[in-house]
């Protein structure tokens, strides 16, 4: 939480909600115009006879008979609210929640007829939940009786327990709804929002605490930005605010001053998982002034199928490996195996007198090395999540789309819960991927994509199962035992490989403000309800053809892209496809898109309203419009990157073959050239920090670096720093700064 005075930031964030794209405001009644077709590569849920029923709907309300219209809206909500209906080109969301958009719309006698049905129920949930503190009942208001009289409440009260919470994105999500949308934009359901029709709360109100929500965020411009269009907007409306009264303008003008001088929490000091956290988009509070390397230790080899020859990426292996760091022990795992290390001198973190390894799971005598079928073609990857103390880790198989002969063969495919905190590596429970198949015809069919995501009590990860297509799905699990809670199908790829390959593949789910994010690498993206698993929306591109088997094994095309979540935008770039995408996270509507030179490898993460991205380049991008702000690299293969870098304090370190890059988050400044074979004999890798200590997954070797000092760095402290410019061709030109000190924008 900020430092600031408890009472007075409440009043300051219930003011600020992201104006996207404008501050504008009608809704009409829904409707499914004709929609251009694209040419999608998946099969979704979806029903024609459900569209056929909103047609019926649509001409009810034309006929104002509303108790019929609200009838046939609610049958189809309670029978087929799973299912998905088309709303664009490309864009699908709920059967559910479109009809909630269609009661939203009615006019003011049809919506008296649907509250005098629903309000006496939402009524009992409301009062419950602001009673007891609920937020299930809350939300039960929202998710079952959104256009009810106490849907704006619940709404309001939402967003001020989020606020409370320090939840300021999901404050902003909440407080959202409240704001109307454009007529245009809902007339063609080019964007489909859902926004309380006629909330008593005061639009300048609702407006203004979306502001706070920036200014806590920390993201200066963006509210500078915000400040300037409420007082265009709303200059002489007054209300109270940051417990003061007067005009909201002035109080925000005064707050933003104020804010300055705010603390705000620190970020994570350790990977919990990919990508620092279940929202993908996460910065290490430092970075480090890389010194020797500490310590080393060898990896196991990962039998995997050739790659195509690239002068970049000579055939030594795979980038496999992406170490998670727990309380100073650093932990690997491969398909069988999971190793835990001394993050400060590399030894096994709890060794044993008989097996001095760093093996922690399995026990010895269950350690059986298997190898990948000679079909199989794809690049293995190895995460793992740790939450509270626990490991949790998929085990068995990479195999994720098996071919009908290893199909036969039931490979093992787990999920484990290793005690970290209490029992060194003891097993809490393991769950298979075969017994969720239980009650299915095809039983043992189902594998688990990737590693799991943990939230409160809760684990959510992706499974795959071939039924002849590769059909994927979203699962939800008890943390604490393993047992399942729902599963959810997502989508059947129409196409993909033949009968008899064996594909390997690693999935990842993202997770932010109880909604599933859902890159499936098959043609759609997904965002699901975090409590019973129902589909948001789904977004459906064209995938790129892939005419050369062997690109499967391209290790610039497979990468671990999961969707990345920042202040209510989705990044995505699915290996399927060469473009990155914007997408609001809430509507599900494309923002922008775009294909960046080269390709995209790695999404790093997003600070400051920045994404940045790495390829055969680094680029920083504007989240919010898409806009390309700065990149370095060239065109020459030896200087594209290798391996996964990493966002720390206001850096990024961008490894290549032989060196790391150090460059300035906002500006695209080249800070440091770190040599690694020169100096070290050593490679670039998946990077991670652990105390201080920056460590690199080669394909084959673990290696630990000090710091020059021996003490973290402060980010944006680089006295001795060098930055750079390109020449003509693009290539980096080393430069001496003019200053000895290299300050950051937001210094």
């Amino acid at each position: 939480m900020l430092s600031f005075p408890v009472k007075r930031i409440l009043g300051l964030l219930l003011v600020l909600c992201v104006l996207r794209p404008t501050w504008s405001y009608a809704q009409e009644g829904a409707f499914l115009a004709p929609i251009p077709e694209i040419r999608e590569s998946v099969a979704l849920d979806t029903d024609g006879a459900v569209v056929k029923q909103f047609g019926t709907a649509r001409d009810y309300i034309a006929d104002e008979r509303w108790d019929d219209a609200i009838d046939l809206l609610s049958r189809i909500a309670e029978s087929r609210g799973k299912t998905l209906v088309k709303t664009s080109a490309g864009h699908y969301v709920s059967t559910a929640r479109y009809a909630d958009m269609m009661i939203a719309g009615l006019p003011s006698g049809g919506l008296a007829a649907y509250r005098r049905r629903v309000d006496s129920l939402a009524r009992k949930w409301f009062e419950s939940g602001k009673r007891h503190h609920d937020e299930t009942m809350l939300r039960q208001v929202v998710n079952r009786s959104f256009n009810s009289s106490y849907g704006d409440d619940a709404i309001w009260l939402l967003g001020e327990w989020a606020w409370q919470q320090g939840e300021t994105a999901a404050a902003r999500s909440y407080w959202t709804q409240l704001v109307p949308i454009a007529s245009d934009s809902q007339r063609s359901m080019s964007v489909a929002a859902l926004r309380y029709p006629d909330t008593s709360y005061l639009l300048g109100d609702v407006l203004a605490r979306l502001v706070l929500c920036s200014l806590a965020e920390g993201d200066r411009e963006r509210s500078d930005r915000e400040r300037e269009t409420f007082r265009r907007l709303f200059p002489n409306v007054e209300g109270e605010l940051a417990a003061r009264r007067g005009r909201l303008a002035d109080i925000l003008d005064a707050v933003s001053s104020e804010s300055k001088h705010w603390s705000f929490p620190a970020a994570k000091t350790a990977l919990a998982t990919f990508a620092v956290d279940a929202r993908r988009a996460g910065s290490m509070p430092r970075s480090v002034d890389v010194g020797a390397a500490l310590w080393s230790v060898d990896l196991p080899i990962t039998e995997f199928p050739s790659t195509r020859s690239k002068p970049a990426l000579p055939e030594i292996g795979p980038l496999s490996y992406y170490p998670v760091v727990s309380a100073g022990i650093v932990l690997v795992n491969d398909s069988e195996r999971i190793y835990a290390w001394d993050a400060s001198t590399g030894k096994p973190a709890w060794p044993v007198d008989d097996d001095a390894s760093a093996i922690i799971y399995p026990p010895v005598s269950e350690r059986v090395p298997r190898d990948l079928p000679s079909t199989a073609v794809g690049v293995p990857h190895f995460t793992m999540s740790v939450h509270e103390g626990r490991l949790f880790a998929k085990m068995g198989t990479p195999i994720t789309s098996p071919s009908d002969a290893t199909r036969l063969l039931a490979l093992p495919s787990d999920l484990v819960c290793l005690d970290l905190e209490h029992g060194q590596g003891k097993l809490v429970w393991k769950t298979s991927a075969h017994e969720l198949d239980a009650g299915t015809p095809d039983k043992a069919s189902s594998v688990f994509e990737g590693t799991p995501i943990v939230h409160d009590d809760r684990l959510f990860v992706a499974l795959s199962s071939r039924q002849p297509q590769t059909q994927t799905s979203v699962a939800c699990l008890d943390a604490g035992n393993g047992k399942l809670i729902w599963i959810q199908k997502v989508c059947a790829a129409l196409s993909g490989p033949t009968h008899h390959q064996d594909v390997v593949a690693h999935q990842l789910l993202t997770l932010a403000h109880g909604v599933i994010y859902f890159s499936t690498n098959q043609g759609a993206i997904a965002a699901l309800d975090a409590f019973d698993g129902t589909m948001k929306w789904v977004v459906t591109y064209e995938t790129r053809s892939v005419d050369d088997p062997s690109a499967t094994n391209d290790q610039t095309r497979h990468t671990l892209k999961p969707c990345l979540y920042y202040r209510g935008t989705i990044a995505a770039a699915p290996n399927d496809t060469d473009d990155v995408f914007g997408i609001d996270a809430a509507t599900g509507t494309v923002l922008w898109r775009h294909r960046l030179r080269g390709g995209t490898w790695h999404l790093l993460g997003a600070r400051q309203g920045t994404l940045v991205a790495s390829g055969a380049r680094l680029w920083g991008i504007e989240i919010d419009t898409g806009t390309v702000n700065w990149q370095i690299g060239s065109a020459d293969p030896a200087t594209f990157g290798y391996g996964r870098g990493l966002l720390a304090g206001n850096e990024v370190l961008w490894p290549k073959r032989d060196e790391i890059f150090t460059v300035h988050q906002r500006t695209g400044e080249l800070l440091r050239r770190i040599p690694l074979t020169r100096l070290h004999g050593e490679s670039g890798g998946n990077l991670t920090i652990a105390k201080g200590i920056l460590l690199i997954a080669q394909p084959t070797r673990l290696v630990g670096f000090g710091q020059i000092d021996g003490t973290e760095s402060e980010p944006g402290d680089k006295s001795a720093a060098s930055h750079s410019q390109t020449d003509a061709a693009g290539k980096p030109v080393l430069v001496r700064p003019r200053s000895s000190n290299v300050r950051s924008p937001a210094d």
